[in-house]
């Protein structure tokens, strides 16, 4: 939180960024809940029939296997990775378990055209993108591996974190 300041520009002369000299986004918005309160919910899903509720337990779980799918396909710290799907689970999943390892999650619109997409993924460096069935197919002339995490069968051991300087 910001502190209260008279002004502006009392604000802007008081504020200093306070980051940590270890620090890793993933653990931070998923692994530390899921320790301290696996129940908790992280989600509500409403992307099926009927409501799902995920608590930060099983984000955790979904983000460690597919963190660990993706660090097998040659991803590491400082690697660019797509996230091309519509909200859902798996989407917050993908983006924690990037982090996780490191390296650096796109936001990709399920929206975008043939060029916006090549664009993104040309300018960003893209090694991979993490995408459902029905983007898959859009992603089939890019020279990129891509990811189907619906699918799979991840790895149900914990994942250990990328030790990641700010």
């Amino acid at each position: 939180m910001l502190p209260l300041a008279p002004t502006y520009d009392a604000l802007c002369d008081a504020f200093a960024w306070r980051i940590p000299e270890r620090y890793n986004m993933g653990v931070d918005v998923c692994d530390r809940w899921a320790e301290a309160e696996p129940n908790r919910l992280a989600i509500i899903d409403l992307t099926g029939e009927t409501r799902r509720d995920v608590g930060f337990a099983e984000l955790k779980r979904l983000s460690d296997g597919l963190a660990a799918h993706v660090r097998g396909l040659g991803v590491g710290p400082g690697d660019r990775v797509g996230v091309l799907r519509p909200q859902s689970v798996w989407t917050a999943a993908a983006h924690i378990a990037i982090w996780k390892l490191g390296a650096i999650s796109i936001p990709l619109f399920t929206l975008f055209g043939e060029e916006a997409l090549a664009t993104q993924l040309g300018d960003s460096s893209a090694r991979a993108v993490v995408t459902d069935k029905d983007n898959a197919e859009r992603l089939a002339g890019f020279d990129l591996e891509t990811v189907v995490p619906d699918g799979l069968t991840l790895d149900t051991a914990p994942f250990t974190p990328a030790d990641t300087a700010a």
